[in-house]
C-alpha cells in the first residue's frame, strides 16, 4: 500500500513538473509572440515617423517659400504705391477733389489708377 502510495505521488510529481514545464514554454512562445509584434508595431512606428518627418521638412520648405513669396508681392505693392504717389499726387483724405466729390479711398484710388 505504502509503495502504491509512493509510485502515485513520484506520478503525480512528474505530471506536475510536465504541466509546469508546459506552462513555461506555452509562456516562453507567447513572449516570444509578443516581442515579434512589438519589434513589427516598432518597425512600422519609425517608418510613420520618417514619413512624418518628411511632410515636416516639406511643408517647412513650401511654407518658406509662402513666406518669402508673400513678402516679394507687398515689397512689389509697396513699390507701386510709392511710384503712383510719385507720378501724381493723390488727393489727401481731409481734401476734397475739383468738382466737389469726396475723395476716394487710397486702395480705390490704386485701383482705378492706370
Amino acid at each position: 500500500m505504502e509503495a502504491q502510495s509512493r509510485v502515485e505521488r513520484a506520478a503525480d510529481r512528474a505530471r506536475m513538473i510536465e504541466e509546469r514545464n508546459a506552462d513555461r514554454a506555452r509562456m516562453a512562445a507567447e513572449r516570444e509572440a509578443d516581442i515579434a509584434r512589438m519589434a513589427e508595431e516598432d518597425a512600422y512606428r519609425r517608418v510613420q515617423l520618417d514619413h512624418n518627418n518628411d511632410y515636416r521638412r516639406q511643408n517647412t520648405e513650401l511654407l518658406r517659400e509662402a513666406t518669402l513669396s508673400m513678402s516679394r508681392m507687398v515689397d512689389l505693392f509697396a513699390a507701386s504705391i510709392a511710384q503712383n504717389n510719385n507720378a501724381t499726387r493723390a488727393p489727401t483724405p481731409t481734401t476734397t477733389t475739383s468738382n466737389n466729390n469726396p475723395p476716394l479711398p487710397i486702395l480705390l484710388q490704386i485701383i482705378s489708377f492706370k
